[in-house]
């Protein structure tokens, strides 16, 4: 498998551009509560995508965050849920 960067503010390139892509079908929305747009940059709307995830799969009982709270970033953890590969 491919392994993909930890996506944060400020990340941008091929890996946010697929993140956001995956999180937009997936119908998470941003901060200004639309579908996310894909642009390579992680701004303050996949942010908040990448908290909404977060918090969703930890009501499933799978912790992708920091010690029970979301953390803001997307990194191994999150990847292998997304992607179901555990």
């Amino acid at each position: 498998m491919r392994k993909f960067s930890t996506v944060r503010k400020s990340s941008y390139g091929t890996d946010v551009t697929v993140l956001q892509s995956m999180l937009r079908a997936l119908q998470y929305t941003g901060a200004d509560g639309k579908a996310l747009d894909i642009t390579g940059v992680c701004d303050d709307n996949t942010v908040k995508a990448i908290n909404d995830f977060q918090t969703k799969q930890r009501a499933y009982g799978y912790e992708c965050g920091t010690n029970g709270k979301n953390d803001s970033s997307f990194g191994p953890a999150c990847w292998k849920r997304l992607l179901g590969v555990d």
